[in-house]
């Protein structure tokens, strides 16, 4: 036959109880009942949500599990972890409001676990275990029993006597129920009394704390706007110095720019001289370029812009310098006292006198010494200077292109992120990024000289990805005395 221990014990969730130890034996089939009131009258356990018992057994190690209500009754089966070790161990099952938010009540108990003796190779249901040992395991079930109730018993007697010590104790205290209305009424009052000054107190104390809170907030309003401000302080900063950057590397940029633009000067100087000259009658299979003069119909005309076989009149290729003489209208109406013919031209006389005879003659050189400037070496050097200005021209170009295909930032979209500030307050690095966050360009500055003025600018171009680098250039500086620059190397 099989063991089967179970113990009833009854708890109020309202009202303390008397509940008598429940005792079971290791490895049984052992179950605790509890039976549920509320006040004194069966609970409704359909408003209770999770019900959990925590045993501790005597070696500390707890226990937990959820049990499930039937109607007003619990039943705890209690398992081979908790019947593990013998002894007395504690139990506590807490009750939970529907939300299992709140803990209703807590009742606590004690449980003793009897050690299991003998071998358990005969359990009670063996065929080999005898009618007299059946007997004894019975009688000493029925014993154990009989203990509990008596234990029980006892528990109740005595609950019953401290219920009945209460009793008697109240009727005894009836009799002075009237007398101590009075007293009761003028504690009352003096308690109201108390109350009310402790309100005002309650009340001064409030004010002065909402006085406090105001001070605190005013204090924390001064202090954020003191930070905003020094946020804001720190941005111009940032700014002030991004644009001094930006300024030293755009006077850098109006250098080379006014360089370029003195060559280019130098060199339309030089074409203008090259090209501003009279080429004669016009040829209609005569290429011309800007400046060149020629004779068409008796009147001088200038080419501004290139063409070949275009007649010359007022446009987009020619412009009229001087207009024949033939109406009285023109540049002359009169040569030395001679009018133009019917074809605009003047016939003058051609001089057969001595030259040397003239009163105002010109001047004319008869050597390289009287020309001065127009001598053989004169004419190599400007010939050689030509040809410098033109390399440095194509040098300037290239540069431009170099400029152009090297990734420099010309897109308005980049973001500037300025960091590694030195002791002077200077960034030495500027990443220059996209709109998508990728890293395009990364300049740093390094190399300072004795008054901290760096001498070196690496500019790194990064591919789309933002991490593999593209190209890479140095700028070397070389600064004046008056600590500008006064040359830049790029490699």
């Amino acid at each position: 036959m099989k063991t089967v221990n179970k113990k009833t014990v009854t708890i109020d969730l309202r009202q303390s109880t008397v509940i008598p130890l429940p005792q079971f034996i290791q490895n049984d089939t052992n179950i605790l009942e509890f039976i549920v009131k509320d006040n004194r009258i069966d609970a409704d356990l359909s408003n209770i949500g999770r019900i959990v018992v925590n045993y501790k057994r005597p070696d500390n190690h707890i226990v937990s599990r959820l049990l499930t209500p039937v109607n007003n009754t619990v039943s705890y089966e209690i398992g081979n972890e908790e019947m593990e070790v013998a002894g007395r161990g504690k139990l506590e099952i807490q009750f939970f409001s529907l939300d299992n938010l709140e803990r209703i009540s807590t009742k606590k108990l004690e449980v003793r676990i009897h050690e299991n003796i003998g071998s358990s190779a005969i359990q009670e249901d063996d065929e080999d275990l005898t009618i007299l040992q059946e007997l004894f395991i019975e009688v000493g079930s029925v014993s154990d029993y009989a203990q509990e109730q008596g234990d029980y018993a006892k528990l109740q007697g005595n609950y019953a006597k401290t219920q009945g010590d209460y009793a008697k104790t109240e009727a005894q205290n009836v009799s002075s129920v009237a007398t101590d209305v009075s007293d009761a009424e003028e504690l009352r009052v003096t308690a109201e009394n108390e109350r009310v000054t402790s309100e005002n107190t309650r009340g001064i104390n409030e004010s002065t704390r909402i006085d406090n809170e105001n001070v605190r907030q005013s204090n924390e309003t001064d202090r954020k706007n003191a930070e905003s401000t020094r946020e804001t302080n720190e941005q111009i900063r940032q700014t002030q110095e991004q644009q001094r950057q930006t300024n030293t590397a755009q006077a850098i940029s109006d250098v080379e720019t006014a360089t370029a633009n003195a060559n280019e000067a130098a060199n339309e100087s030089q074409t203008l001289v090259d090209t501003y000259i009279h080429l004669g009658d016009y040829s209609s299979t005569t290429t011309y370029v800007v400046n060149n003069e020629v004779r068409y119909n008796g009147s001088t005309w200038r080419c501004i812009q290139d063409c070949t076989g275009v007649t010359p009149v007022e446009g987009v290729n020619w412009t009229l310098v001087a207009k024949r003489g033939m109406d009285g209208t023109g540049s002359v109406s009169s040569v030395n006292g001679s009018s133009p013919d019917q074809t605009g031209n003047v016939t003058i006389e051609t001089f057969s006198g001595d030259y040397n005879d003239l009163i105002n003659k010109p001047n004319i050189p008869t050597s390289p010494d009287d020309i001065g400037a127009a001598t053989t070496q004169s004419v190599t050097d400007v010939d050689n200077k030509i040809g410098l200005l033109s390399d440095d021209v194509g040098a300037v170009d290239q540069r431009v292109t170099d400029h152009l295909n090297e990734y420099m930032p010309h897109d308005d979209e980049l973001n500037e992120y300025a960091s590694d500030q030195d002791e002077k307050g200077v960034y030495r690095v500027v990443d220059f990024k996209r709109p998508d966050g990728t890293l395009h360009l990364k300049s740093t500055l390094s190399n300072p000289d004795a008054q901290g003025k760096y001498q070196t600018c690496t500019l790194q171009f990064y591919e789309a990805d933002g991490v593999t680098v593209a190209l890479t250039k140095t700028w070397t500086f070389t600064l004046g005395t008056d600590g500008s620059f006064s040359a830049k190397e790029v490699a």
